[in-house]
């Protein structure tokens, strides 16, 4: 898969995560992110969120791995990524215990996204993206929301997995096998 990210510098207000990834607990400013295009023909392969985050003269990156439609699993992890003063290791520190934030604006990484089920494909602009982060009953909930033209949502979440809204229609659960593809 070929993946792209873009400065979160464009979005208006500054985003910011609170991670706190078990030996301490911080808010961490986004200043990159990055996703995925799908264009894998493995069908395991997994799409990845990834946010690079900054905190004083650390750089540090947070990412989501999202399984394909139908398939829930995901996986999350958060790592060092480099120091701006200092030569550091990349370091995997594995899955955070708290991540909370949001809803964060994200740039329009992909402006144009394709569902491809079965032989039918569909297509959508991307209007806008935003990631949300928070804790319910102890447990963590991440959601993705990509806002398409015709009024129309994908959306992602580690305890659902996939699927389709509309304002129109009803709610869409994208069978397996489903192939999404984003583009520029």
């Amino acid at each position: 898969m070929a993946y792209r990210e873009l400065p979160v510098s464009d979005v208006p207000a500054k985003q910011q995560l609170f991670i706190a990834p078990g030996h301490f607990s911080q808010h961490f400013d986004v200043d990159l992110f990055g996703m995925d295009d799908g264009y894998d023909p493995d069908p395991q392969a997994a799409f990845r969120l990834i946010f690079q985050l900054g905190a004083g003269y650390m750089i540090y990156l947070y990412v989501v791995q999202m399984s394909r439609p139908a398939d829930r699993h995901f996986y999350h992890s958060f790592w060092v990524k480099d120091c701006a003063v200092a030569e550091v290791e990349m370091e995997e520190f594995g899955p955070p215990d708290q991540v909370i934030g949001g809803p964060l604006e994200l740039p329009l990484v992909y402006t144009r996204l394709q569902i491809l089920t079965g032989a039918r494909a569909v297509d959508y602009e991307i209007q806008r993206i935003t990631f949300d982060a928070r804790l319910e009953s102890e447990q963590l909930r991440l959601t993705a929301v990509w806002y398409l033209d015709g009024h129309a949502r994908l959306l992602w979440q580690n305890q659902q997995g996939w699927w389709l809204e509309s304002d129109t229609a009803d709610t869409l659960c994208l069978p397996m096998g489903s192939q999404l593809y984003f583009q520029i």
